[in-house]
């Protein structure tokens, strides 16, 4: 099991690599749990050039702010250590992503 200081700046180089032109990221199931941090849209950097990924998060709360790093994504897996109650409404605000035409969610633990 792979930890960063910073699982956010991590994340993020990850998806700039290569001078931006990386199309897909896959990190495995025993990989890092990236805890990431709400960003407001305007200050959010995002990543444009990401149309597929496969992320591990250490709670919903987050995936929100996965929404907002890679807004053209065409394939988005996600697994949630924690997948609490209050995710509907967590999403229920982000951004449309237009382009996504395949989506799994996988949950370990529900609060």
């Amino acid at each position: 099991n792979c930890q960063f200081d910073n699982s956010t700046d991590s994340l993020k180089k990850v998806l700039a690599a290569n001078n931006n032109r990386l199309k897909s990221v896959s990190f495995d199931y025993d990989s890092t749990e990236f805890m990431l941090t709400s960003t407001n849209e305007e200050e959010a950097v995002s990543y444009p050039n990401i149309e597929e990924l496969t992320v591990r998060l250490k709670t919903d709360k987050t995936l929100a702010s996965v929404f907002i790093l890679v807004p053209n994504i065409t394939r988005l897996h996600v697994e949630v250590d924690e997948l609490s109650s209050e995710s509907k409404r967590t999403l229920e605000n982000v951004p449309s992503l237009v382009h996504l035409k395949d989506f799994q969610l996988r949950s370990c633990d529900t609060q």
